[in-house]
């Protein structure tokens, strides 16, 4: 109650609620128990809230996340970790084993400008995979950001640099543009990133629990911080008592004098065997093209017989310094279509015999490749392979679709087109006509920013490459071919 001599009357203001002064007397301890009350519960509420406000505004170093309870992935991120497996040329077996159906959505950051989502997936033989939402290509695991760890090195830092390449017989401004990387140390709870003039920077990150047992971390470095004496120099992993428990340092841009390289010796592969201990089992399958046959049995031993081959495809594949004995398996991963093919290295030779593990049936087709041809724009076989043999329908319609894509994407990243495809509107039609005036199957579409090309194969299955100010913004040639 406010006392007697405020302003204003009071009796009048009780009068008009309906209580007189005393009742109002008697509600008054009331009253203030409720409000002792509210006080109390604010407080608890505050007590548990104020964990979850101070992540929200990122004053907690360490976030603890179950991968449980993370977001499952979408199929296209699941089919992203499958190829971090299944591409060619990847270190065996840090790479294979990715529990690709078990991807999850484990925080997201703000990575190359853009806010992305991190997914995580683990392994068979121990230890993870991840990937940045939108920044790593099917195949192309280890190319920054996405890869695939076992536990030895508990803090790896990638520092993203301007220019990413060490500069060679000269120097030049550098810039620290971001840094991201992981951790395998349990005990791990704050990341400091320490820069040229002493300040400090703490770098929250996300710790995933068991089967990833690991933390993740992305941060861009302010404008103001990416160069000069200003720039970041190292980061720091400090556990609890604030001990440094592992560093990491910006790498230095180096000099190397000039040596004269000498020309390596001529690699040449070994012919492989004419036949194996264990012979192809039936039920076989058998196919011929481009004046070769092969057949393939259900044990996955293929015998390959080459003696009708032109002389033009001989001569480039003998002149080759290995080919590859391919044969596929069209599928589905996750709802995308995918390749499953092995493929088998030696010297041309009018037969060889190979064996092709875990591919699986029917077996779709079969091919030869030069390891030294390269494939130009126009291709002399029509962007076909050397030799090519269908084992199936679906392997001819394979071959057919893999023909224009392939065709589509040499002409995109051709020398010329690479520099017409910088123009726009009429400066770009006429220097395309002027350069290209019986372009194939290749057609375009001007569009605001840049131009489209298109390509249909002859079973009716269209490809397009979107260019948008010079620069590739998207395709549809996966899984046939690819443009960078």
């Amino acid at each position: 109650m406010p006392p007697d001599h405020s302003v204003g009357d009071w009796d009048d203001v009780l009068a008009r609620a309906g209580v007189n002064r005393s009742t109002a007397a008697r509600l008054a301890p009331r009253r203030l128990r409720r409000l002792l009350l509210a006080a109390v519960v604010a407080v608890a509420v505050a007590a548990v809230a104020a964990p979850a406000l101070a992540l929200l505004l990122g004053w907690i170093d360490r976030r603890d996340v179950s991968f449980s309870n993370g977001r499952p992935a979408p199929n296209v991120v699941k089919k992203g970790f499958y190829d971090l497996g299944e591409a060619p040329g990847l270190p065996r077996p840090r790479f294979a084993g990715v529990l690709a159906g078990r991807a999850r959505e484990v925080g997201r950051y703000r990575v190359l400008g853009k806010r992305r989502a991190l997914w995580v997936a683990p392994t068979r033989g121990g230890g993870f995979c991840f990937l940045y939402e939108g920044l790593v290509e099917p195949g192309r695991a280890d190319a920054g950001f996405g890869g695939c760890r076992e536990y030895g090195e508990t803090f790896r830092v990638r520092f993203v640099l301007d220019p990413p390449a060490a500069e060679v017989g000269r120097r030049a401004a550098r810039r620290v543009l971001a840094l991201e990387g992981d951790l395998t140390a349990r005990d791990a709870r704050r990341i400091v990133l320490v820069y040229g003039d002493g300040a400090r920077t703490t770098i929250p990150f996300v710790y995933v629990s068991k089967p990833i047992d690991a933390g993740f971390f992305a941060f861009a470095v302010p404008r103001d911080r990416q160069a000069g004496k200003r720039a970041p120099v190292r980061a720091l992993l400090l556990d609890a008592a604030g001990r440094v428990t592992a560093r990491s340092y910006v790498p230095r841009p180096r000099t190397f004098p000039h040596t004269p390289v000498s020309p390596r010796p001529r690699f040449r592969a070994s012919r492989l065997p004419t036949r194996l201990p264990s012979p192809p089992k039936p039920p076989l399958q058998h196919g011929s093209g481009d004046g070769a046959s092969v057949t393939v049995g259900a044990n996955g031993v293929a015998i390959w017989r080459t003696g009708g081959v032109s002389r033009e495809r001989a001569r480039l594949l003998r002149g080759s310094y290995k080919v590859s004995y391919t044969c596929f398996r069209l599928t589905r991963v996750f709802g995308f279509a995918d390749i499953r093919a092995r493929a088998i290295d030696g010297a041309f030779a009018p037969q060889a015999a190979v064996g092709y593990v875990r591919l699986g049936r029917p077996i779709d087709g079969c091919d030869i490749a030069g390891g030294g041809y390269g494939h130009r724009w126009p291709d002399r076989f029509r962007s076909h392979s050397p030799v090519e043999i269908p084992l199936t329908p679906r392997g001819r319609r394979f071959f057919t679709d893999r023909a224009a894509a392939r065709d589509l994407a040499l002409f995109v990243r051709s020398r010329r087109t690479q520099q017409i495809r910088k123009l726009n509107g009429a400066a770009f039609e006429r220097e395309f006509h002027r350069h290209y005036p019986r372009p194939g199957g290749i057609r375009y579409t001007l569009t605001e920013r840049g131009v489209t090309f298109t390509e249909t194969s002859s079973t009716g299955k269209r490809f397009e490459v979107v260019v948008r100010d010079g620069r590739i913004a998207g395709q549809n040639l996966n899984p046939y071919a690819v443009v960078y």
